[in-house]
């Protein structure tokens, strides 16, 4: 068998180099010790019962992959709040060959793609109208009395469900709609390619082993469910972000 292509595996090297150090950084208690105030080296060794020279070098690769900032002259703290919540991420990851095989598991309510806020903030930018009473959805099981609302947006539900479900849903929320109100979907995309970008291959990877039957469902299964629905005016807007959101709406016949 041939040697990896250099390139190929320094890739795989930094790869898993850096879910090492993250995982060791939970587990260490470091980033939970610098969410608590920017700290020293010397200090994160101190609390989290580790040699200086290696609590420097773990800060360091924290730096270096973005997890954590350096706050002049010699502490750091973590790049954005929350961070020390990582460990949900590897979770995930870590019951992946546990989870590979098995069907029906539960839903994990952790997404990631609800974490890019301005995929949703962008939609709302599109969307707003003065005086719009606005039903905002996060989750299947929300309640909605008929004919009360001007703007029903759905943020990042449809992937976490099958197709049937999601039917329902649509269903379900179409008729709270006043005449002319508008059912807005934010939600992830899936490529139209065999070899998908690895952000979106990786997540719609954790989707078939952390959910029942969540997928990424495309962009005319959407529109079937609208139009199923009784929705007219059905279009789509990209939104952009890491992993490719869009805008999906249609609007309740005004007469």
């Amino acid at each position: 068998m041939s040697e990896p292509h250099p390139e190929t595996f320094a890739a795989l090297h930094d790869a898993v180099g850096t879910a090492a150090v993250l995982d060791s950084a939970v587990q260490l208690g470091v980033l939970a010790r610098l969410a608590e105030g920017a700290a020293t080296p010397a200090e994160v060794a101190l609390s989290c019962e580790l040699p200086e020279r290696q609590a420097h070098a773990l800060v360091v690769a924290l730096v270096s992959i973005g997890v954590v900032v350096h706050v002049p002259p010699d502490r750091f703290r973590p790049a954005v709040a929350g961070m020390p919540a990582v460990h949900r991420l590897l979770d995930v990851w870590r019951r992946l060959p546990r989870q590979l095989g098995q069907n029906g598991l539960p839903t994990d309510p952790y997404d990631f793609a609800s974490l890019d806020s301005g995929a949703v903030t962008r939609a709302r930018g599109l969307l707003a109208r003065p005086g719009d009473r606005l039903l905002e959805v996060s989750t299947p099981s929300v309640a909605a009395a008929p004919d009360s609302y001007d703007l029903i947006l759905v943020d990042n539900v449809c992937h976490l469900q099958t197709e049937p479900e999601n039917l329902r849903l649509v269903a379900r929320l179409a008729p709270a709609l006043r005449l002319g109100g508008r059912l807005a979907i934010v939600d992830v995309l899936p490529s139209s390619s065999s070899a998908p970008p690895m952000s979106l291959a990786l997540y719609e990877l954790s989707l078939a082993v952390r959910t029942a039957g969540g997928r990424l469902h495309p962009v005319a299964a959407y529109r079937r469910w609208l139009h199923l629905a009784g929705l007219l005016d059905v279009s789509v807007v990209p939104l952009g972000g890491r992993l490719p959101h869009a805008l999906l709406t249609g609007a309740r016949p005004s007469a």
